[in-house]
């Protein structure tokens, strides 16, 4: 879920870039976007609201300002559509455009998963599969997926998966 939040820091802005709206806009994206802010990821920065006192500190200019980030924030059991990234030995990690390490461990997929290999141009690749009435459905990478947040710990950020139930995993399996 998108949400806006308005947030208040102190700032370090060079004399030459203080009235340089967009050297103050730089400077905040570089500190904030793609991290975490009270369990929310800072997507960008909207505006700057307001700019309060400033003092000078060794040549450089410390200022408050007040400004509105737009942050994304995904809850436990909630339901999101990915991509595939890669498959592992144990898991299959999947990807959203804010997030690009999402686990799913075996444990939490479909009953019935199982792994199994295939060869390309003389390689040998791990594919996980779920056998279902005699049919092995493939999970492929880069196939969009559906999945639910199991659990989300915010330092360092990892974000755990499941797609255990019916309608959850690759989308082609269900349309």
């Amino acid at each position: 879920m998108f949400k806006r939040i308005e947030v208040e820091d102190d700032v370090i802005l060079h004399p030459n870039d203080y009235k340089n709206t967009d050297k103050t806009m730089q400077n905040l994206n570089n500190r904030y976007i793609n991290r975490i802010l009270d369990d929310y990821l800072c997507v960008c920065i909207e505006s700057i609201v307001k700019i309060n006192g400033n003092k000078i500190i060794n040549g450089l200019i410390k200022t408050n300002i007040r400004f509105k980030v737009i942050v994304y924030k995904m809850y436990h059991g909630e339901v999101i559509e990915g991509t595939i990234l890669r498959q592992e030995e144990n898991e299959i990690k999947i990807c959203t455009p804010f997030f690009s390490d999402i686990s799913v461990k075996k444990e939490d997929l479909l009953k019935g998963c199982e792994k199994g290999t295939f060869i390309k141009n003389n390689k040998e690749f791990m594919v996980w599969y779920w056998m279902y009435k005699e049919n092995k459905l493939y999970f492929k990478n880069n196939a969009k997926v559906k999945f639910k947040i199991k659990n989300i710990c915010t330092d360092p950020l990892m974000i755990e998966a499941r797609m255990d139930e019916f309608g959850l995993g690759p989308v082609e399996w269900w349309y």
